[in-house]
């Protein structure tokens, strides 16, 4: 249910699920004052919530409380896959002769272009073996393959995403990031990526069978941005950017000490020409404790050029420098931004901690090390992928609900 956390008026707010099904129902226009979203009946659903700012708001008409009740599913929709998915199905029309496609990704690294009316396959590409649960150390979760959900360039019809792979039965792991045509599933010239090679060649060390690639992909100016976590002594938080047009420049940030890790399905939103990270807490050595190093934050880099190492702004409160603070941890749900139309600061950003607490603070200037604008108790520990929506009430009162 929503909650509606900074703001003084109340309004509707429909949460549906979507899965490799058809549903069907009656429909209305919306009426004055509803909340305005991604409006998914006129165009395609290229990435996480359909959204770069990843604010899962799906306005239509179709789907309103009375015709809820009638929503049925479609027998004669197939959809017929292998594997579990964590990842989000993503939509695209006019590919591969075909008026609409989805393209779903399974656990045991394959990918799927399905009919969006029949479910019948148009396409289906294995990545190579995935790795077990007990050959990835930590893992929550068999197999580990691809986890991160996609997102669609529609311009070069390609789909990206992340596989973590193995060729000699785990003994060896490998995040590789794909490159595949909408049109046959084949991998588009220079990829794979092998990430622990590609980053070796600037002087970095990622271990594949220590980081866990979780969070959805995003494209911003050019460049694909991929977000991993990890478990293990020496797992970290890493964000690389590869920018499409020249591979070989490919940049990476890094957490200054383990843990930190970007793993919310969410992660990577993209607001103000910027991109918006959110981190898990660090294990710093008990000498550098009161040294920030990459945890528990809001990270900000600018998407004016390829992504440099370092981030043009951060935000984590005083409290995650103390030595009771290990509950403090924003990784388990992506960064939120608000923009309302009055008031200073207007634009916004959200984070949501494990400690059960919202944090407010300023998108253009996050302050580093400081108090957010606003904090307030949430019902528990946020761990998932909000939604959000800014309505209008009685008198223009601007509320925002999560």
């Amino acid at each position: 249910m929503p909650q509606r956390l900074f703001g003084r008026s109340l309004a509707e707010f429909f949460v549906t699920a979507s899965c490799v099904a058809l549903l069907s129902c009656a429909g209305r226009a919306p009426r004055g004052g509803e909340a305005v979203g991604f409006d998914n009946t006129a165009g395609a659903v290229l990435e996480y919530h359909g959204d770069p700012s990843r604010a899962g708001v799906y306005v239509d008409a179709a789907f309103t409380t009375a015709s809820a009740a009638k929503i049925h599913r479609d027998q004669n929709f197939t959809g017929a896959i292998t594997g579990p998915v964590y990842t989000q199905p993503l939509y695209v029309e006019s590919v591969a002769g075909r008026k609409k496609l989805l393209i779903v990704a399974t656990g045991r690294n394959l990918v799927y272009a399905l009919d969006a009316v029949t479910g019948e396959k148009v396409w289906r590409v294995r990545l190579g073996a995935p790795v077990s649960r007990r050959q990835h150390g930590g893992a929550r979760i068999s197999p580990m393959g691809i986890t991160g959900t996609p997102v669609i360039d529609q311009g070069s019809h390609t789909v990206f995403l992340d596989a973590l792979t193995t060729a000699d039965g785990g003994k060896t792991e490998r995040h590789k990031i794909f490159g595949l045509s909408l049109h046959d599933g084949s991998v588009r010239a220079g990829w794979p990526l092998d990430v622990s090679a590609v980053l070796k060649a600037v002087g970095l060390r990622f271990d594949s069978a220590v980081q866990t690639q979780r969070s959805a992909l995003a494209l911003l100016n050019g460049v694909l941005y991929v977000g991993y976590g990890g478990s293990g002594g020496h797992a970290h938080g890493w964000l690389i950017g590869i920018p499409l047009r020249e591979l070989s420049a490919t940049l990476a940030w890094q957490s200054a000490a383990p843990g930190g890790g970007i793993w919310a399905p969410g992660n990577l939103v993209t607001s103000d020409n910027a991109l918006f990270v959110t981190t898990g807490k660090t294990v710093a050595a008990a000498a550098s404790a009161s040294i920030w190093s990459g945890g528990a934050a809001i990270l900000k880099f600018s998407g004016e050029s390829a992504l440099n190492a370092t981030p043009t702004d951060y935000f984590t409160p005083r409290v995650a420098q103390a030595p009771n603070a290990a509950a403090l941890d924003f990784g388990g749900s992506n960064a939120v931004p608000i923009n309302f139309n009055h008031g200073n600061p207007a634009r916004l950003v959200m984070a949501l901690g494990k400690n059960g607490r919202a944090y407010l603070v300023d998108r253009t200037n996050l302050g580093g090390v400081s108090a957010a604008i606003n904090m307030q108790a949430t019902s528990d520990a946020v761990i998932g992928a909000p939604a959000r929506y800014v309505a209008l009430g009685v008198g223009g009162d601007e509320s925002a609900y999560v």
